[in-house]
């Protein structure tokens, strides 16, 4: 999941980029649903894969802090009414993944 084709550096893709069906602003063929990721990485750190669940996590903070341009959230939350909305939709899943991510991690230590 973390290859590029999949892994874009903000999170972890719908669809792969080598699919033909692939359009990085399509629904459900490319895009990055923050809180898909916020759950895998929770899968993730529940089965201990903490190095896999870092980049995930880091991808989801990057976009969360720098609320980037219109393009990047379009990228990955396509639709998205407007830029101040669609970081808000990131920064929600950055909390769900911080509540079900470190406890795990917490518990493992």
């Amino acid at each position: 999941m973390l290859e590029p084709d999949l892994f874009s550096g903000w999170g972890i893709r719908t669809a792969s980029t080598r699919e033909r069906r692939f359009n990085p602003i399509s629904y459900h063929n490319g895009t990055i649903w923050p809180h898909d990721n916020s759950l895998i990485g929770a899968g993730l750190a529940r089965y201990g894969l903490m190095n896999d669940v870092a980049p995930i996590l880091d991808g989801l903070i990057e976009v969360a802090i720098a609320a980037p341009p219109a393009q990047a959230i379009e990228d990955c939350a396509p639709g998205a009414p407007s830029v101040g909305s669609a970081a808000q939709v990131w920064r929600h899943e950055l909390r769900s993944a911080r509540r079900s991510v470190i406890p795990i991690w917490l518990e493992g230590a």
